[in-house]
Formats: C-alpha cells, structure tokens, sequence
C-alpha cells in the first residue's frame, strides 16, 4: 500500500477474481441467469439490467471487499 497525497494505492496481485470488482458482479449475474434460456441478446440484456435495478446485483467498491 502507498499513499499520494488523498490517494491510497492498494497493490494487487496480477490476477485475483475475489478482489476483482467486475469478477464479483458478473459471479452473481451469472448465478441468477444460469438455468434460463433467453431467445435474444436484448431479453439476456433485459434481464442483466433488471437485476441491477432490483438491487439483486449491488454495486461493489473496493472498501467493501478489504474491510471484509
């Protein structure tokens, strides 16, 4: 860990999904969708966002994951 000025850099190792913010999203999404069936992209997109708007896949900030 390093500090620049009211910055604090958190060094992370080259590849690590359980820190990954994105990794962590898509785990649940791909969850929640995996037994479904979607005859388009935009029902498989419908269904993305309706997660994200029900709060079924919250936003994630790394502060979450290092106090964890």
């Amino acid at each position: 860990m390093s500090t620049r000025g009211d910055v604090v850099l958190y060094h992370l190792p080259p590849y690590t999904p359980q820190l990954n913010l994105i990794d962590i999203q898509w785990k649940v999404i791909k969850e929640q969708l995996a037994c479904r069936y979607f005859t388009t992209i935009d029902d498989l997109e419908e269904a993305v966002v309706r997660l994200v708007e029900t709060g079924e896949v919250r936003s994630v900030r790394m502060t979450d994951i290092i106090a964890a």
